[in-house]
């Protein structure tokens, strides 16, 4: 009977110690339960909790295999929150022996542990083979090159995952991250929405790849951050071919990036055709006055962007300017920074007060007023 009210506390136990303590209670109460012959109905009390919330809580191995017990036995649990909760790569493994059998488990966020490829590649093979988990975010979790190959075979028969984010593990690397991305060219794999591959090391050749992905007619992704990373004006021009033709992506990050006049002209092109991107995110990726005046002439040309972030490059007042008319006369543009550029305070002035006048458009010129939408 003190099942519901067990596993519930244990959800929301900001003690630390108590969420252990009473973790190992329910594991218990679950044995007794699972072992009856006639089985308890589960508590209403659980149906009202399908997401297990235990982050930032210290867990131990035995924590870890209790609640991956509980998780297989109630199948309300659809969400799993393991983040920053102190998981290494053995526990991790100990967390996939248990998951094996859980058939209803939607979604996995286990991002700033330290379960290395050893503990995440044994998750992914218990989790994938179900065909039912839909969410696996491990960012920051010192993976390698390594791990590639085995979640590219664990990825080979699932077609239910739609987010993958491996952000902050900057030792994937270009040639690993072009081998998971191959899995998503495959006819199975069309679920895929969502890819979160932020300073990963990721490069052109894993860029390259991702370009195949995008050009296939049957994608599904729609929402791509690549920031952080080592691609080149040869990525970014692989990535606008491929978004000249795409009819999915919303959402492209590639700030951080060493993008360059070049690479951001390929993506300036792209803009002219695509008919679905709406958030473009190109801060900090090297480019300047040409490519600026570049994307002001062909923004006439497109009315479906709605947010657009070029903030700390090298835009000059002139470039500035044509850039800002541009922006004005877009009948979708909503929010755009270009703060930290190379704009003096006499044509900042001039800007803004060309953005007082048509309601609707928030500019951000000035630091101090850098804010930033959110882009998920």
């Amino acid at each position: 009977p003190c099942l519901g009210a067990l596993m519930t506390s244990a959800i929301h136990s900001s003690s630390q110690r108590q969420s252990s303590r009473i973790l190992r209670h329910t594991i218990n109460c679950l044995s007794e339960c699972c072992n009856r012959k006639e089985p308890r109905p589960v508590p209403s009390t659980l149906k009202l909790h399908p997401t297990a919330v235990l982050s930032k809580t210290r867990l131990t191995r035995y924590d870890v295999e209790a609640l991956g017990f509980a998780v297989c036995q109630i199948s309300h649990f659809l969400s799993l929150y393991l983040s920053q909760c102190s998981i290494n790569g053995p526990t991790a493994v100990s967390l996939s022996a248990t998951l094996h059998g859980a058939t209803m488990l939607r979604e996995l966020w286990i991002s700033g542990n330290q379960i290395t490829d050893e503990g995440f590649v044994a998750l992914t093979r218990a989790l994938l083979r179900h065909n039912v988990i839909e969410v696996i975010d491990a960012g920051n979790n010192r993976l390698t090159s390594a791990c590639c190959k085995d979640l590219t075979v664990a990825l080979a028969e699932n077609t239910s995952l739609k987010r993958l984010d491996l952000t902050n593990n900057s030792k994937l690397g270009d040639r690993g991250l072009a081998i998971v991305l191959a899995a998503f060219t495959s006819p199975r794999r069309k679920a895929i929405k969502e890819l979160g591959l932020r300073d990963t090391g990721m490069g052109d050749t894993a860029c390259q790849v991702l370009a195949e992905v995008l050009s296939q007619s049957d994608t599904r992704l729609k929402k791509l951050r690549l920031s952080g990373n080592h691609i080149t004006a040869t990525g970014a021009y692989a990535l606008g071919v491929a978004l000249g033709r795409n009819t999915s992506v919303d959402t492209l990050k590639l700030d951080g990036n060493n993008l360059g006049n070049e690479g951001v002209q390929s993506l300036n092109m792209m803009l002219q055709v695509n008919t679905t991107l709406t958030r473009l995110y190109i801060n900090n990726t090297a480019f300047s006055e040409s490519a600026a005046v570049h994307m002001a002439g062909v923004l006439f040309n497109n009315d479906t962007l709605s947010i657009l972030d070029v903030r700390e490059n090298s835009i000059g007042p002139d470039a500035g300017l044509q850039l800002a008319n541009s922006i004005l006369q877009h009948p979708a543009i909503k929010w755009v920074d270009m703060c930290y550029n190379q704009i003096p305070e006499v044509q900042s002035t001039m800007i803004q007060s060309l953005f007082h006048c048509k309601k609707g458009v928030d500019l951000l010129l000035h630091p101090q007023f850098a804010q930033h939408p959110r882009s998920h």
